[in-house]
């Protein structure tokens, strides 16, 4: 079993928008949560775009439903994550009208403007959600520490602001990391040029998610798996990333304490065969 944080983002609502029906939405999303369980998953994340949802009520409360385990005593969470691209006002209302309790933070997507999403960055706050903001190289970069964040989705050309790395390091503000979708995207040409390696080593707190974006369909696993081939990295390495994913999750702290604890009991266990497949990574 392995606990994750995973960031696929699903523009279901855009096709809502062109006549899927949410049923069709539901079905999606039931999908997404199958796999991750499949993968040994404790806790995923998925960000959706809600900006062209006819209803973005009944989209959430759909997306939310699919989510659920249909196993109750099964030991998941998960955590809805509403991306942002301007401002958006009314969407703590609109959270609030739809009585899902598993929104928990927004994304400010790539396309976004920052100095624009401030009043809304400030009610997100004041909701206490994750403020998470995509952000690879340059002026957005800094950008993005003046509207302040709680992760940072990217960060390619963080290496080249020693002042922000300071600023991470001393906050210890998490940056999460899809190497695979990041090559596949060209943000980086090689694996050996994957600033993952350089940051640990930098000492920021970093964490690794798969499936962003949506057409990178890699699971935790095979991500894990692709880190530790091309950087060489031992279990050991790997299980102190799965707690900091943990540390980083968008839950409830006394479920990402939890995590933690389980994690740490995994890191004192002896090693145990390969699991079956399928059952994902067995630490």
């Amino acid at each position: 079993m392995s606990a994750l944080l995973t960031l696929p983002k699903l523009d279901l609502a855009r096709r809502l928008a062109r006549g899927l029906a949410l049923a069709d939405v539901g079905a999606a999303v039931a999908d997404v949560r199958a796999r991750w369980q499949a993968d040994g998953v404790l806790h995923g994340e998925l960000v959706v775009d809600l900006r062209e949802a006819p209803d973005p009520v009944a989209a959430l409360q759909a997306m939310d439903a699919a989510l659920q385990s249909p196993d109750p005593t099964a030991p998941w969470s998960y955590a809805l994550l509403v991306a942002l691209n301007g401002p958006w006002p009314e969407l703590p209302e609109l959270v609030r009208d739809a009585e899902v309790t598993s929104v928990r933070g927004v994304l400010a997507t790539l396309d976004a403007d920052l100095a624009a999403l401030a009043p809304t960055w400030q009610q997100v706050q004041q909701a206490g959600w994750l403020r998470m903001v995509h952000a690879e190289t340059g002026p957005r970069l800094k950008q993005a520490f003046l509207l302040g964040f709680d992760r940072l989705v990217g960060g390619a050309g963080l290496l080249r602001e020693p002042e922000l790395l300071a600023h991470l390091r001393a906050h210890r503000l998490p940056v999460l990391l899809s190497p695979s979708a990041q090559l596949a995207e060209h943000a980086e040409a090689t694996w050996a040029q994957h600033p993952l390696r350089l940051l640990t080593d930098a000492g920021v707190t970093t964490v690794i998610g798969s499936g962003w974006p949506q057409p990178v369909a890699a699971s935790l696993s095979a991500e894990l798996e692709a880190v530790s081939r091309h950087h060489h990295w031992k279990l050991e390495q790997l299980r102190t990333l799965m707690t900091r994913n943990a540390e980083a999750a968008a839950i409830a702290p006394e479920a990402r304490f939890g995590i933690a604890r389980q994690i740490e009991a995994w890191r004192h266990r002896p090693h145990a065969a390969p699991a079956a497949k399928g059952d994902g990574w067995s630490l």
